[in-house]
C-alpha cells in the first residue's frame, strides 16, 4: 500500500513552502503560454507557402496544436461544435487563423 505524504504548512517553514510552491505554479502558467506560443507556431507554419484553392470545398479557417484542442475539449465538453465558442476562440487567439485563406 502506498503512503501519501501530507506537509505541515504551519510553523517555521510553512509560509516559505507556501511561496515556493507559488513561485512554482506561477513559472509553470509563463512556461505553459511560452510553450503554446511555439507549438502553435509549428502547427501554423504547415499552411505557410501553400496556396489554396477558392473554388475547393476545403476551406479550413484555423490550425490549432493538439494539446490545446484537446485540452480545451476535456475542460469543456464539446466545445468545438459550438460555434460560438469557436469565434470568440479565433477572437482570442488570433494567431490561429489560416492567414492564406485570407487573402
Amino acid at each position: 500500500m502506498s503512503e501519501v505524504f501530507i506537509p505541515d504548512f504551519e510553523g517555521p517553514n510553512g509560509s516559505a513552502y507556501m511561496d515556493k510552491l507559488e513561485r512554482g505554479l506561477r513559472l509553470g502558467i509563463e512556461q505553459e503560454k511560452v510553450q503554446y506560443k511555439v507549438r502553435q507556431h509549428a502547427a501554423a507554419g504547415v499552411w505557410d507557402g501553400v496556396d489554396l484553392d477558392r473554388k475547393s470545398s476545403f476551406r479550413p479557417q484555423m490550425v490549432i496544436d493538439a494539446r490545446t484542442y484537446f485540452r480545451w475539449d476535456q475542460q469543456e465538453k464539446g466545445c468545438w461544435e459550438d460555434k460560438g465558442f469557436e469565434k470568440q476562440f479565433l477572437k482570442d487567439n488570433p494567431e490561429c487563423l489560416v492567414k492564406n485563406w485570407l487573402k
